[in-house]
């Protein structure tokens, strides 16, 4: 489709995308205790009321967008813009959302080799968890706590979720993206990348003092004191990331080498990088922190070679270093020590090599392939562990569980 003045294609599309999501519960919770070290109860969390419930959902989307692909001229050898707009509308929240993004995809003309830069910006519709959403269905949790000698400590605390419709509405994240891919002689290809996403208007439940203060005036039983969580519009999100990726191929007469490496420097944090729920044993005291994916740095590495001097031999490998997972201390009386995601486990490091050679034989009329490889993971033996003991009141603080041994 061509329209004028302007020289260059233009395509034109559009979608709509109806959905029903369904959440079919049925929990039913008995209770659990949090024992300090020397045996006795610190906390017992008991709860009630029924946790099933089925609730249902209806999403549609539709979408508009044109590419434009415009002729080459002399200053520039490629260039390609989209602009788009996206209508999103959730039953289950009583709200629709437009929502526009743009992006571009230039090759400079005159510039010594292959040069693509790219850029984007869009606004995108946070995806809305349905289980959120029915949480206030969900079964109510008591906490009680106990001194040493199994005294009731104070009042017992009685976790209520609530949704006011009419206070919330459609979250959305900002999303900026750059990029820079350059070919070089030799096969050499080389990428940079940045990536940028802000939100400020997230779901997330937060401990409402009014409503806490309406229910307990209301409570009928002196000795529960109610904590009443609202689902409000205000969690935010910064999350950056840039990268930079060098590779090559290379083919010299029958012999075939593939080679990619990567670096990544990232940053995600919020001001509810967690979450208070039913089933978490840690009483979190505030949940602002760095997010659970945030990874300062990842290197990742993989190579192929293949060559018939060798009579069919592969060889490849697979290398990744990164920063270790976060995770939030607590004491023995089950509270949160310090900042939400504080700490961080060892760094992870793995590197897999894998052996093999091709044979063909030829049986009748067909000939056959195939191949016997060896492979050994982790040949480092590096931990790699995925669980670490976070109780800083355990003798084994800091004990690491979950390794991944070379095998």
């Amino acid at each position: 489709m061509k329209f004028w003045p302007v020289k260059g294609n233009h395509q034109l599309q559009l979608g709509i995308e109806p959905e029903r999501l369904e959440h079919d519960q049925n929990i039913k919770r008995t209770g659990y205790r949090h024992h300090r070290l020397d045996g006795s109860v610190a906390t017992e969390v008991s709860f009630y009321s029924n946790g099933a419930f089925k609730r249902s959902n209806v999403t549609t989307g539709a979408f508009l967008q044109n590419i434009w692909t415009l002729k080459p001229n002399r200053l520039f050898d490629a260039l390609v813009a989209g602009a788009g707009v996206r209508l999103d509308y959730n039953r289950k929240l009583d709200d629709s959302i437009v929502t526009p993004r743009f992006n571009i995809s230039l090759m400079p003309a005159g510039i010594g080799g292959w040069t693509r830069l790219t850029a984007g910006i869009g606004w995108i519709p946070e995806n809305v968890n349905l289980y959120m959403l029915t949480r206030p269905f969900d079964q109510t949790a008591i906490m009680k706590g106990f001194d040493r000698n199994g005294a009731l400590n104070g009042v017992s605390f009685a976790h209520i979720f609530t949704i006011d419709q009419q206070k919330i509405f459609f979250p959305k994240i900002t999303n900026i993206s750059l990029g820079l891919e350059q070919k070089l002689p030799k096969n050499l290809n080389v990428q940079l990348n940045f990536l940028r996403k802000r939100e400020s208007n997230g779901f997330f439940f937060d401990l409402d003092q009014t409503l806490t203060k309406e229910r307990a005036d209301k409570e009928q039983d002196p000795g529960i004191f109610p904590l009443v969580f609202q689902l409000k519009n205000g969690k935010t999100l910064t999350y950056d990331a840039a990268e930079i990726a060098v590779s090559k191929q290379l083919t010299f007469k029958n012999d075939s080498y593939d080679l990619f490496a990567s670096y990544s420097r990232s940053s995600a944090r919020s001001n509810a990088a967690g979450e208070y729920g039913l089933d978490t044993p840690v009483r979190y005291s505030h949940i602002a922190g760095r997010l659970g994916y945030d990874i300062p740095n990842r290197f990742v590495s993989w190579g192929i070679f293949e060559t018939e001097r060798l009579r069919g031999i592969l060889l490849s490998y697979h290398l990744e270093y990164r920063d270790g997972l976060l995770y939030t201390i607590s004491n023995d009386e089950g509270a949160q020590v310090g900042e939400f995601n504080g700490q961080r486990m060892p760094s992870y490091f793995s590197l897999n090599v894998r052996l093999g050679k091709n044979f063909s034989r030829t049986l009748g009329a067909s000939r056959y392939k195939f191949q016997v490889r060896v492979s050994v993971e982790n040949i480092t033996n590096n931990d790699n562990a995925t669980l670490i003991n976070s109780n800083i009141s355990s003798l084994a603080f800091m004990t690491l569980y979950g390794k991944y041994p070379r095998h």
